[in-house]
């Protein structure tokens, strides 16, 4: 009787355990992102290569328009999306144009009326190799 007991409440911890990690995963979230090219065609950056993110303002050195930069990403439920969650695809995606810098960045939020599970909210910038 106790045996049987032990394996069920040892059952049960690794279900709710299984359940919070589905929960908390389903709450993450999806991010993608693309770039277009403006002008000429640079190399890429190395993934791990350092971009300056500009909030506001510009970089006081002179640049070129080098690609606009689009990211988007959707969340689960009480957690929306915010640029902490898409600046890193908005940086992997200026390294891939060969950009130095990241300026210009807009958000625009997806409103989904009815359908309160998702969240989404799309970024642009633009992504500026210093000359």
């Amino acid at each position: 009787m106790m045996k049987s007991f032990l394996a069920s409440l040892f059952s049960w911890r690794r279900m709710c355990a299984i359940l919070l990690a589905c929960f908390f995963a389903g709450c993450a979230a999806d991010t993608v992102g693309t770039f277009t090219r403006v002008g000429a065609a640079r190399p890429p950056r190395p993934r791990t290569g350092t971009v300056e993110v500009f909030k506001t303002g510009q970089p006081k050195r002179p640049f070129d328009r080098v690609a606009i930069l689009d990211g988007h990403s959707e969340s689960q439920w009480f957690a929306p999306p915010t640029l902490e969650d898409v600046l890193p695809e908005l940086m992997d995606q200026a390294r891939a144009a060969g950009c130095d810098a990241i300026i210009e960045i807009h958000e625009k939020t997806l409103d989904n009326p009815g359908n309160f599970e998702t969240r989404g909210c799309h970024f642009t910038a633009v992504g500026v190799a210093y000359r």
